[in-house]
């Protein structure tokens, strides 16, 4: 059985062929004969670009469903238990007959395609979109988190996260994440309005005493005691007459 799809994502093609190992977002003909037994045996890519600049994500995108419905053609990928030419005839590789393979492409990638896709948008377009892609993104993951699937997959995936998590590369991640939120307007309003309440002067309390238990909180410590020290033997010496 042969699937050729456009892998796109807006993080990029390797986020998209995760979905196949998560079940999630799967074709129409792929989820059906997995559901009968059938697994994934072999994934590639015939072809890659960089991700594109919103202004011309339009444009590049209708190349990609130009390219996916050639190589969908070219290489008899959709679905079909006839000699059907979804209107493109003469186009394969092989004649009908003499395939060895079973496509699993429901339609034909340009069907997709509309008409008004080649245009390069402004930069309030651009914010526009952004805007609009965050909220769709919000709202996606919120259902599928909530959906019997998502809570599936959080359960498989729940050992690699914790394996990420505890690495030295997964917490240097988590501590860079962590500080460009703490410098960011929204982090700063909230870390404020978290430090005047009392849960909050709590935490920042059993932080400074977890601090000061570690070496470094410890050398500091010494550190600070030993500036204090001259600094009130030279009040002292001044103080003399």
């Amino acid at each position: 059985m042969l699937y050729v799809g456009s892998g796109t994502d807006p993080r990029g093609c390797r986020f998209r062929l995760q979905h196949y190992d998560n079940s999630y977002r799967l074709p129409r003909y792929i989820e059906y004969f997995m559901k009968k037994g059938w697994s994934i045996t072999h994934r590639a890519l015939i072809l890659r670009c960089a991700i594109p600049p919103l202004h011309i994500l339009d444009i590049c995108r209708t190349v990609m469903m130009i390219m996916e419905g050639t190589c969908t053609f070219l290489l008899s990928a959709l679905y079909t238990v006839r000699d059907a030419d979804f209107g493109v005839k003469n186009f394969d590789l092989w004649p009908f007959d003499e395939r060895n393979h079973l496509g699993l492409g429901s339609h034909s990638p340009l069907r997709e395609l509309r008409g008004d896709t080649m245009a390069v948008l402004s930069p309030e377009q651009v914010e526009e979109l952004l805007a609009d892609r965050k909220a769709r993104k919000a709202t996606n993951s919120k259902k599928f988190r909530q959906s019997e699937k998502g809570k599936a997959a959080i359960r498989r995936n729940a050992p690699g996260r914790k394996r990420w998590a505890q690495s030295e590369k997964g917490k240097a991640s988590h501590n860079a994440a962590r500080k460009r939120w703490e410098q960011s307007e929204k982090g700063n309003a909230t870390l404020k309005k978290r430090a005047q309440t009392e849960s909050g002067k709590a935490i920042h309390r059993a932080s400074q005493k977890r601090n000061r238990e570690t070496e470094n909180g410890k050398a500091h410590n010494r550190a600070k005691q030993k500036r204090y020290r001259e600094k009130k033997k030279l009040l002292a010496a001044l103080a003399e007459p």
